[in-house]
């Protein structure tokens, strides 16, 4: 991946806007976006993920994993449904629209995580699947992860209540590359 400076600008631009207008107007505004000027990487399909943050608190993160939009579309489109979507969250209110920051997690298709080893803090994700559950890791979330797989396996499953629903469910568990681009400092 590798994203340039000004492509990030333009896709936390692509989130900010189509919240904004999404909020203020209702609309989804994708068919006004000039997309002919856009670089190939950011009409490339991507799986993405967007964070929503008001301060250092999160107000909603929704995404895809795999490369099902162009990455501008899935930015807007993510960040959209983590404004009003996010079950775990009230939706987001007009006035809050100048003290939000984003979040964006960049997808590489997900591929087997055999040794923990493999996995680089801040580069890397985890995705739990159980059943007919499908439970993301995003990089942030895997900060001071455990030694062992054993460990870092039960801390996730532990996280998601995963267990919960279907303990005799076959299990699998894939890595994903990630590229974060932050609005967040803290």
């Amino acid at each position: 991946m590798g994203f340039s400076a000004e492509e990030k600008k333009v896709l936390i631009e692509i989130a900010r806007r189509s919240v904004r207008s999404f909020l203020e107007k209702g609309l989804r505004d994708d068919d006004v976006f000039d997309t002919s000027d856009l670089p190939f990487s950011l009409r490339e399909r991507k799986g993405v993920f967007i964070a929503i943050y008001n301060g250092i608190t999160l107000r909603g993160c929704m995404g895809t994993i795999l490369p099902v939009l162009p990455l501008w579309c899935a930015c807007a489109e993510n960040a959209r449904n983590a404004a009003h979507k996010d079950p775990r969250f009230l939706p987001l209110f007009v006035d809050e629209l100048d003290c939000i920051r984003f979040e964006i997690v960049i997808l590489e298709t997900p591929r087997s995580l055999s040794d923990i080893a493999q996995l680089g803090e801040g580069t890397h994700g985890i995705i739990l699947t159980k059943g007919f559950r499908k439970e993301v890791f995003l990089p942030d979330l895997l900060r001071g992860i455990p030694c062992t797989r054993e460990e870092l396996f039960t801390v996730l499953r532990l996280k998601a209540q995963i267990d919960q629903d279907d303990g005799n469910a076959a299990e699998s568990w894939e890595m994903f590359d990630a590229e974060v681009i932050s609005e967040i400092t803290t």
